[in-house]
């Protein structure tokens, strides 16, 4: 994807200074990192919905972009704006381990890995990758295809991204999450949140406030979560192709056949390995869980 991620932006991240105070928000796409996003941003600026969309001078932003893309020639690439932030640094990616600032393993930089059930997050995919004006029209069938193999466009298969954050989920400054545990208790899980960037003064009003903001109904009415990262992409439109759209955990089976589940869960038993991480696939029970189906 050189139009997307040109190669100089990746050489440029390979040696990317990464700072002790950095926190990351790593996911593969389609995987909820909009709401975790608005989640850690909201925990950052005390609960403060203007200041989290105040732009670049404001670390925990949620104009903040990310740094691997590069839609325009003409601007100064977004790592490169990083590197020039002289405050504490909040950076989203959505780069496997391999393409990832080499310093970020070696620093205790915090970061935050969020993973959704795959065959709900191919789906999710799919709608947004055939909407988007960038890229060549694939079937569904032909579009799985690509998500089970090693040349999924920007992320690689899921294995390679999910499972080196979940053999690290027990170090000291990586908080791993899953997406559907997330929606189905919004407040724990920010609480979770808050306590791992050590924001302890918040106050109960402070949480219920960010529940609040956070629900489905309030991110989907959010201009800002619509438009996520693509709003420098002139082409793209957020009213046909929203990035908070409707959905419940086992989605994946309106479009599946028995076969694609088939081969889809054999390249999953593949990644999970003896890895011992297990995703939830179906709703549980009568319960109709809405999920937002973010980037």
């Amino acid at each position: 994807m050189q139009w997307f991620i040109p190669a100089f932006i990746l050489d440029a991240l390979n040696t990317f200074e990464v700072r002790e105070s950095d926190v990351f928000l790593i996911t593969y796409p389609k995987s909820g990192t909009t709401l975790v996003h608005k989640i850690l941003a909201l925990v950052m600026n005390n609960a403060d919905e203007e200041l989290i969309d105040g732009g670049l001078h404001v670390p925990f932003s949620r104009q903040i972009s990310y740094p691997e893309l590069h839609f325009l020639e003409d601007s100064e690439p977004m790592c490169k704006k990083f590197e020039k932030m002289e405050c504490r640094r909040f950076i989203p990616t959505h780069l496997p381990p391999s393409l990832l600032p080499r310093q970020l393993f070696e620093k205790p930089a915090k970061v935050i890995f969020v993973c959704r059930n795959l065959k709900d997050s191919c789906v999710s995919y799919f709608h947004h990758y055939m909407k988007s004006p960038y890229e060549v029209p694939l079937n569904w069938q032909d579009f799985l295809s690509m998500y089970l193999s090693k040349d999924m466009i920007y992320v690689g298969e899921w294995g390679s991204h999910v499972i080196p954050w979940w053999k690290k989920r027990n170090d000291q400054n990586v908080l791993f999450l899953k997406y559907e545990d997330i929606v189905k208790d919004l407040e724990q899980y920010i609480r979770k949140i808050a306590a791992f960037m050590e924001q302890d003064h918040l106050t109960d009003e402070k949480f219920d406030k960010i529940v609040k903001l956070c629900t489905f109904d309030n991110m989907k009415r959010d201009p800002v979560a619509t438009r996520a990262s693509l709003s420098e992409l002139r082409q793209y439109d957020a009213s046909s192709n929203p990035f908070v759209r409707e959905g419940k955990i086992g989605l994946w089976k309106e479009y599946f056949t028995e076969e694609e589940n088939t081969r889809f869960d054999q390249a999953y038993k593949r990644w999970i390995g003896d890895s011992g991480l297990e995703m939830e696939f179906h709703r549980r029970g009568s319960d109709q869980v809405q999920i937002q189906e973010t980037t």
